[in-house]
């Protein structure tokens, strides 16, 4: 379930993550696992959803691959 590709994805999500929000957050109160849980987390929906789409569809391809073969 984990790729290297799924890996250098989500880094590229939180790099280009504005730290202005980050820093806006911060000054209203919330903590690093708060800005993540509420901030940063619900940003990352389609993200996430994409990997979950590109594992499904690599699971998937896997479940059939011994249907394939010749016996």
């Amino acid at each position: 379930m984990v790729n290297a590709t799924f890996i250098l994805m989500m880094r590229q999500f939180f790099v280009n993550f504005p730290k202005e929000l980050e820093e806006a957050t911060q000054l209203d109160g919330l903590n690093t696992f708060g800005i993540f849980r509420h901030i940063v987390l619900p940003l990352a929906k389609p993200a996430l959803a994409a990997q979950a789409v590109f594992v499904f569809v690599g699971s998937w391809n896997n479940f059939l691959l011994p249907n394939s073969y010749p016996i």
